[in-house]
């Protein structure tokens, strides 16, 4: 068996083992319903990393460590 083919035999398997996992965890829960709940925790994550990275650029721009940047008295309103 080659790399390649030895490679998409273990995709294969992640695969179904993903699944699998997926319909124990929905349960009874149709499957329209357990998808609009996944896909909101996953934009909730892409929201999450993105704040996180732009806090961090902020940061790197500007010498202000996190704690001031909501202090108060640093805030420009």
């Amino acid at each position: 068996m080659s790399r390649e083919e030895k490679q998409q035999s273990q995709q294969a398997e992640l695969q179904k083992q993903l699944w699998s996992i997926a319909n124990t965890l929905r349960g009874n829960m149709d499957a329209n319903d357990f998808k609009n709940y996944i896909l909101g925790l996953i934009f909730y994550r892409y929201l999450s990393e993105n704040l996180v990275n732009y806090v961090e650029n902020t940061m790197l721009r500007n010498t202000k460590k996190y704690v001031d940047m909501f202090d108060d008295k640093s805030r420009v309103d």
